[in-house]
């Protein structure tokens, strides 16, 4: 029992060395202007898109696979294609919803894998030096597409966002939204902030799937999550997934940081890739029915 309390106690403080370490570095980056995310203000601009000529179209199919990646910073997209051509759960996939984006990469997987896509950058990175957010990549006609950018825990804050696309999937319209929530925030502020995605969903919509990196460090901030979903009657589709994301500003501590949810679908399975070599977070994909 000893040992068992003592490996806790050093597994948190551990933690707590990696989340001071982490805090230290942002209060540099941000001290000096040249490091400071530059966001947008406006939900509808910058927008990227290509929504010609899907590849499933009046077709039917009676499985939909999805796909949640944060390929971080997109700095190996050689390595995501690679992953995502080629691994048996996630190859040809329907949708894949991609979080830390920046327009080249939205349109070399769109262009190498064969997808539509819908891109909206939250911010200007101020390392990158380019449009950084979400995307929303489709083998299906994408009909409609918005942008939500979350409310602000405190001012002059990163703006994060939600990229909302309508799909036309076996002649049924199916809402998606990838996502990419804040660090540091209080359990019940990163309830309000999904509150606002699901409140934007149209009372019409039958399916919908929101998934991404919900950066739920804490067993608290995902209960949170879970709570919001659950009472807008959201499955947990990725409910079996252990952990996603370990770095070493986090002496490698594993966290589930990326989740997907559903509404209307019937899921049918769903996990995660083993394969940290294009990211700092795994993959995860579930499979659905809109029967």
């Amino acid at each position: 029992m000893r040992r068992n309390i003592r490996k806790i106690s050093i597994r948190a403080h551990a933690v707590r060395l990696g989340g001071v370490f982490l805090l230290l570095c942002l209060a540099l980056t941000s001290c000096a202007n040249p490091f400071r995310f530059i966001n947008y203000s406006l939900s509808n601009t910058p927008r990227y898109s290509m929504t010609a000529n899907p590849p499933y179209k009046n077709i039917y199919k009676k499985t939909i696979k999805v796909v949640s990646y944060n390929i971080k910073h997109s700095a190996r997209i050689r390595e995501a294609i690679h992953l995502l051509k080629n691994n048996p759960n996630l190859a040809d996939a329907d949708i894949l919803l991609l979080q830390e984006m920046i327009p080249s990469a939205v349109e070399k997987i769109a262009a190498d894998l064969g997808y539509n896509y819908i891109f909206y950058p939250a911010v200007i990175h101020p390392l990158l030096h380019d449009n950084f957010g979400n995307a929303v990549l489709s083998k299906w006609p994408i009909t409609y597409d918005e942008n939500i950018i979350f409310p602000s825990i405190k001012e002059n804050s990163r703006h994060r966002v939600a990229v909302a696309a309508k799909l036309k999937i076996n002649e049924k319209d199916v809402m998606v939204y990838s996502l990419h929530m804040g660090i540091f925030m209080k359990p019940r502020q990163r309830g309000a902030q999904i509150q606002t995605v699901l409140d934007a969903i149209n009372k019409d919509i039958k399916y919908c799937i929101v998934a991404g990196d919900f950066n739920t460090i804490k067993e608290k901030d995902e209960e949170e999550i879970i709570r919001v979903f659950s009472e807008s009657h959201f499955t947990h589709a990725t409910s079996n997934v252990d952990w996603t994301y370990k770095h070493w500003y986090f002496l490698n501590y594993k966290s589930t940081f990326d989740h997907i949810f559903v509404r209307g679908p019937k899921v049918l399975n769903a996990g995660k890739i083993d394969n940290l070599s294009p990211s700092d977070h795994l993959p995860v994909w579930a499979e659905f029915s809109l029967e």
